[in-house]
Order: C-alpha cells, then structure tokens, then sequence
C-alpha cells in the first residue's frame, strides 16, 4: 500500500469532532475569539458557531454542587388574614325548600358576599 494509498484509508474527524476540539483549543489558549481566530486564520464567525454549539460546562463546579444545592428558597409571605374570633358559633341560614347554609367564624368576606349574591338571584 502506497502512502497516499494509506492517506485516504484513514478515517478523518467529523465537523463535529472538528468543532470540539477547535472549541477545546481556544478554550485552553486563554485568548479571545477575536485573538485566536487571527493568529489561527480562521473565520470569527466559525468560532462563534462552534462555540455556541459547545457551550463552557465548569466541570469542578458541576461537580461540586449537586442539583438539590443550586435551588435558593426564598419565603413567600401569606397574606394577613384577620384572626379568627372562636368565640363566636357559625351563621346558620335557613333557604327555603328547607336548605341550611352554615358560616364559619373567618369566612372570607368577598367569598360569603359572592355565595349570598348567588343565593339572592337563584329560586331557592
């Protein structure tokens, strides 16, 4: 087998292959797109394409904070709600046709305005 033969049998890199590791390269030069792509001679426009595709993953701090760790909890506070009276029993409202409506010391107002809207336009 020839040499030029043996040239063609091997199997050259993909683009992807390529794009990794021209990535993996500027990466490691230190230098910025602009920088590395005029000594190396190759298009910025390539380098951003790639470096789009492969985004930097910081592997010690992937590894070093698990999932769990990179959520923050962060308090809601509840809306003040009017403290409830227990002294004082329900409200009981007898409708016709012989149903009850019951209401517990702190319903909420807009709540109950709302049920005795419906209830005074209904036929009960």
């Amino acid at each position: 087998m020839t040499q030029s033969t043996h040239a063609k049998c091997t199997q050259k890199p993909s683009p992807v292959e390529r794009g990794q590791a021209l990535i993996a390269a500027w990466r490691e030069s230190g230098l910025s797109q602009v920088v590395y792509a005029r000594q190396h001679g190759i298009g910025l426009h390539l380098l951003t394409y790639w470096g789009k595709k492969f985004p930097a993953v910081d592997e010690s701090v992937a590894a070093a904070t698990p999932l769990a760790d990179a959520f923050v909890q962060v308090p809601v506070p509840l809306p003040r709600q009017p403290p409830i009276d227990q002294s004082h029993s329900p409200i009981e409202i007898c409708l016709a046709g012989g149903a009850q409506l019951r209401i517990a010391p702190g319903v909420d107002p807009t709540l109950l305005r709302l049920v005795l809207q419906t209830l005074a336009g209904s036929s009960c």
